[in-house]
């Protein structure tokens, strides 16, 4: 998996450097730009993450930038933190009407700024993973891909269920199951994709990942588990 760009737009370079220092210690990739002229062009040119732009800078003010970025079908959906100097109700309003997701105040503290850019990044890989799961469960919706002949459910987790069959899966399949288990569970049946398909001396062990669960369909899979591991305890 590819490391995340962070867009860092600043005419002060010590802002630069520290953003630039924080941003690699949490693993993600900083560019950085001075000049915010050619921001449209440096977001055409890396795929980015998060913006991190400064509100007084020379020639074009952070405000300016971001209804610039906003305009940008390609690249409105982007986050966007401003970094300013000026924590008035009106400049946060303004920030805030404007698009911006949240917004820093200068001089910049490294530890906060380190937390918020670490929360933002680590809502947008959620956000990205939530999308990836609805699309994987509504393509194969429409497809309505079943499966009838596993014979007995191996094991299950909180996220993945392993079922005995005598057909090999291809790893990366996503189908829907005719299980009983989940009807008897009270919880929807879900899309089930592919991690792995182990052969066995009768056939193969499948195991797959569970996509869409809410969480209250997670805590009755918990539940069934303890019940499971107290049955064969005693």
């Amino acid at each position: 998996m590819s490391v995340k760009n962070i867009l860092v737009i600043d005419d002060n370079k010590n802002d630069l450097l520290m953003a630039k220092f924080v941003i690699k210690r949490l693993g993600y990739n900083p560019i950085l730009l001075e000049n915010p002229k050619h921001v449209i062009d440096t977001l055409k040119a890396y795929p980015i993450s998060l913006i991190v732009l400064d509100y007084e800078m020379p020639g074009m003010t952070g405000l300016d930038v971001l209804k610039k970025i906003k305009k940008e079908q390609v690249f409105n959906h982007i986050p966007v933190v401003m970094l300013t100097g000026n924590s008035t109700d009106t400049t946060v309003k303004n920030t805030v009407m404007v698009g911006a997701k949240d917004y820093i105040v200068k001089p910049i503290d490294p530890t906060i700024f380190e937390t918020k850019i670490s929360k933002i990044m680590k809502d947008n890989i959620q956000t990205e993973k939530n999308e990836w799961i609805e699309y994987e469960v509504q393509k194969n919706k429409n497809t309505e891909i079943k499966i009838y002949n596993y014979s007995s459910i191996i094991s299950i987790g909180e996220l993945t269920l392993t079922f005995h069959t005598n057909q090999d899966y291809p790893v990366g399949f996503t189908f829907f199951s005719d299980s009983k288990l989940f009807e008897e569970l009270e919880i929807k049946n879900p899309a089930l994709k592919v991690e792995s398909s182990t052969q066995t001396h009768t056939g193969f062990a499948v195991q797959c990942l569970m996509l869409g669960l809410s969480e209250a369909e997670l805590k009755k899979i918990r539940l069934y588990q303890k019940l499971l591991h107290s049955q064969k305890a005693s």
